[in-house]
């Protein structure tokens, strides 16, 4: 499996989605390529004991989990009155590795929210795994109120 970890990589506003409430501040965590311990396609972690079984699914192991709550990482500071961290995988198996989601833009009303990804493809002379994947990515967000779990949008490039 590969994972990246990406460490506080903060958003424009044009970047960070809308919201007729105001705008949200979104964070990259993890992204990869498989996560077979992960039952769902969307996991919403709103408090410490569902990062952490989030976190456990997703093999995670200390020295991973240490970076990113440390003082430079994405998870520093997170406030669970607040924000939640959002797990989304590709709804579609993928031919081979070097397809990667990347976050697009999260929007929100009064009863619903999406996340919106971009799935990025290898390059054609790209060395890639020969092998199924499903890429998945993690990010923190604050959900602005927004009930039930987010609508999740891939745009295939």
């Amino acid at each position: 499996m590969v994972l990246s970890l990406a460490f506080a990589l903060a958003l424009t506003p044009q970047q960070q989605g809308h919201s007729h409430h105001g705008s949200s501040k979104l964070v990259e965590v993890v992204t990869g390529d498989r996560a077979p311990g992960v039952k769902k396609d969307v996991v919403v972690a709103r408090n410490e004991k569902e990062w952490q079984k989030l976190s456990d699914d997703l093999g995670l192991g200390e020295e991973q989990l240490s970076n990113l709550a440390g003082e430079d990482g994405p998870l520093h500071g997170l406030n669970w009155n607040k924000e939640a961290i959002v797990f989304a995988r590709d709804k579609k198996e993928r031919p081979s590795g070097g397809f990667k989601l990347e976050f697009y833009k999260v929007s929100w009303n009064a009863k619903s929210w999406t996340v919106e990804f971009k799935l990025k493809k290898p390059g054609p002379d790209d060395l890639v795994t020969q092998a199924l994947t499903r890429p998945f990515a993690v990010v923190r967000v604050q959900p602005m109120g927004a009930g039930g779990d987010p609508q999740i949008v891939v745009h295939e490039e």
